[in-house]
């Protein structure tokens, strides 16, 4: 070790002083304290076992007691408190040496002492111990050497005893100094953990853990907060398409952009997927007034206008923002309730304001007591939908398709309800919605085409060659155990793939264009048959209409409803045709119709609205004019009883 690298590696070696956390230094602060003042009481009663008067042990305890006084104002910065409890400490030990005579036990005291100081890990008040001692052996022991040693020689050389007790002041020293470092080093490693545990190791933001451990932190200091929970718009199809490695550089990319519009104060962390959470102080540090929290979420908001250019793609990303806001009750400080309490229900009100904002494409709500009432109901129908399909609660409900040719039928639409054990017969809404939220979409799409071919393969057994169509949505198309499901239910009821129809939503290709595709193709492979179900709804259903591998095109029965009696269908030089449904319907259909495919319309309710549709020459109907949903026994007498069992064929026959 070179001379010079000796004193930088002391210092390094040294402990750093760092300040201890707030509680942690209240709580060693309170057992100095409780040393101090128990010795400054004790002082008047040893003072008078030694021979001294009642009023030389008060004077002596005087002084302890003052320090150990302003120790305690809390108005005083900690570390002056923490000087004027070790400088009180070191007085209670000199007075022990001075009322013992100067014996060499007594200062032994010091000993005990120094290591109650070092308690602060502070320099300042260790250094003014320090000092002290050697004060009081060095000058004091020179100028009244009766007080501070017992023994001819070091009344007459007490310089040279002031060293001796030096070295042994010393060696005591480093034993605080050494237990001090490795105090700090305890807690250095701690703190590295704890920010382990705390990082997102993708973002470098906090996490769930970091961020409910700031947020408690403040609330504990009673200041307003609130809480911004922020997802992604879309994400999914972001990984779906660029795989996680695009997806994990994007969510990098739009923490460091949020970090460019957030206040010092605010605190941005990342919750995990594609969740963002800000935890926004409403006062700032300086004490200026904050901006409000849906000022912060528009702002976030705002900075993903911006495209992100992404492995060579530039991708569109927008926010939903739930926001939840917490101050403390009027006169209520400290808080009643605990911080972590408080910081958790925080996230989760957020949550719940964020699922508003999302499915109202409000972009940002903020929480509302009302949304807790929503988001318990969905979670009990979601609970109960998992106890019907587990419990068969579910049945299907069969809708005729007529040929407009014949009036035969040509088939028959699965339209599932819920058969609940309390409130009856439910329609699709109150599933159909909550299963394609979670991942009961799968299991309930399988039940409905289980139940749907089951009945195909009555009406076989009783000579009625009839298809059945059932609506899929784009979750359970793209996933692959759809195909695998449909296999093993068309091997189980010995079925060709033609008296299968598929109906799907002509945004099916807005959620994994490549999966639904294939899936589509692999489909009629096997003979199935695909229907574009509510048919010009959407804004690009053109383009989309001839990427998809069709059979069928089904009028969404909001343009059929329309459609008026007294409306020219073939309009004549110079006239005006107001009516836009029928104009809709009739480029629809002529449409479907040069793309090779069958045209159905759905909703047909008057007898007005069919006549028109047999003019525009629509091939099939469907709807209450024709027959309502009925349940599966029902089929065969509805059959015997009209003529539209007369011509029965295949749903993809022409």
């Amino acid at each position: 070790m070179s001379a010079v690298s000796a004193p930088h590696r002391l210092l390094a070696w040294a402990p750093q002083g760092s300040v201890l956390p707030d509680s942690l230094w209240e709580v060693r602060h309170r057992w100095v304290m409780s040393i101090l003042v128990v010795q400054a009481v004790a002082v008047v009663p040893f003072a008078l076992a030694r021979g001294y008067s009642l009023s030389h042990g008060l004077v002596e305890a005087a002084g302890p007691a003052a320090l150990a006084a302003l120790a305690s104002l809390r108005r005083l910065p900690k570390v002056a408190r923490a000087s004027f409890a070790a400088v009180g400490l070191m007085l209670e030990s000199a007075i022990a040496v001075h009322l013992s005579g100067g014996v060499i036990e007594a200062h032994f005291h010091f000993f005990v002492m120094v290591p109650v100081v070092a308690l602060y890990e502070s320099w300042v008040p260790f250094g003014l111990a320090v000092g002290f001692v050697l004060f009081q052996h060095g000058i004091v022991g020179a100028l009244e050497s009766s007080a501070v040693y017992n023994h001819e020689d070091a009344r007459d050389n007490p310089w040279w005893w002031a060293s001796v007790h030096t070295v042994a002041f010393g060696a005591a020293c480093l034993g605080a100094l050494v237990n001090w470092r490795m105090h700090e080093r305890a807690r250095q490693v701690t703190d590295e953990l704890t920010e382990a545990t705390e990082r997102d190791p993708l973002t470098g933001l906090p996490n769930r853990a970091g961020l409910e451990r700031l947020g408690q932190e403040r609330i504990a200091r009673g200041a307003p907060l609130s809480v911004l929970l922020i997802d992604l718009d879309g994400f999914k199809d972001v990984n779906d398409t660029l795989g996680h490695a695009g997806g994990d550089l994007l969510l990098a990319m739009v923490g460091a952009r949020f970090g460019t519009v957030l206040d010092k104060d605010d605190v941005l962390g990342r919750l995990g997927g594609d969740e963002f959470v800000v935890v926004h102080s409403a006062q700032r540090a300086d004490g200026a007034q904050a901006d409000g929290a849906q000022a912060v979420a528009d702002r976030l908001r705002q900075t993903l206008a911006e495209s992100f250019a992404v492995q060579g793609m530039t991708l569109d990303v927008d926010a939903s923002v739930g926001i939840a806001t917490w101050s403390p009750p009027p006169g209520q400080r400290p808080l009643t309730e605990t911080p972590a309490a408080t910081m958790t229900e925080l996230l989760r009100q957020a949550d719940v304001a964020m699922y508003v904002a999302k499915h109202s494409r409000r972009g940002a709500a903020a929480y509302e007591l009302e949304q807790d009432h929503e988001a318990r109901r969905r979670l009990t129908v979601i609970s109960e939908l998992r106890r019907a399909i587990d419990c068969d609660e579910l049945v299907v409900h069969f809708q005729p398709k007529i040929r407009l040719t014949s009036g035969g039928a040509s088939g028959f639409e699965a339209l599932v309800r819920w058969q609940h054990p309390e409130r009856g017969l439910l329609p699709p809404a109150d599933l159909i919605q909550t299963a394609e939220r979670t991942s009961l979409i799968g299991p309930l799409t399988a039940v409905v085409l289980g139940k749907a071919l089951a009945a195909v393969r009555q009406w076989h057994d009783a000579g009625m060659f009839l298809g059945v169509s059932v609506n899929v949505s784009p979750h359970s198309l793209a996933n692959p155990q759809l195909l695998h499901t449909v296999d093993g239910l068309l091997r189980e009821y010995d079925l060709d793939g033609r008296w299968l129809c598929l109906e799907i939503t002509e945004d099916v290709l807005l959620a994994d264009e490549r999966g639904c595709l294939s899936a589509l193709r692999q489909f009629k492979q096997r003979g199935v048959t695909i229907a574009v179900d509510d048919f010009g709804t959407g804004y690009s259903s053109m383009s989309y209409l001839q990427r998809l591998p069709a059979d069928e095109l089904k009028i969404d029965r909001s343009l059929i409803g329309g459609l008026g009696a007294d409306v020219p269908l073939r309009p004549t030089a110079g006239q005006v045709v107001t009516d836009f449904a029928l104009v809709i319907v009739r480029s629809t259909i002529e449409l479907g119709h040069s793309l090779g495919l069958r045209v159905v319309a759905e909703g047909v309710e008057t007898a007005e609205t069919l006549a028109t549709l047999i003019s525009l020459g629509c091939d099939e109907v469907q709807g209450y004019l024709i027959a309502h949903p009925m349940p599966a026994d029902q089929v065969l007498p509805w059959l015997a009883e009209s003529d539209a069992a007369s011509t029965a064929q295949p749903l993809h026959a022409s």
